[in-house]
């Protein structure tokens, strides 16, 4: 039987001025870490990158600390 190893989704971000785009994506045998503070609220300040699934249920949220240099 083969193996099949947990597998993540690595993305590749630019950004110029506001736009932000994804540039590239390579799928890595990995565990994603589990998130390490409670979910964002609705009125919470602040970067943070999420991940949502097909119903935009957050399945992932991680805090950023000033994420694009000015």
């Amino acid at each position: 039987m083969a193996s099949n190893p947990p597998q993540a989704l690595r993305l590749t971000l630019t950004y110029e001025g506001a736009q932000i785009r994804i540039t590239g994506s390579e799928r890595v045998a990995m565990i994603v870490p589990a998130a390490m503070t409670a979910q964002p609220q609705a009125d919470q300040t602040g970067y943070w990158l999420e991940v949502h699934d097909d119903t935009g249920r957050i399945v992932y949220h991680r805090p950023l600390h000033q994420p694009i240099a000015f």
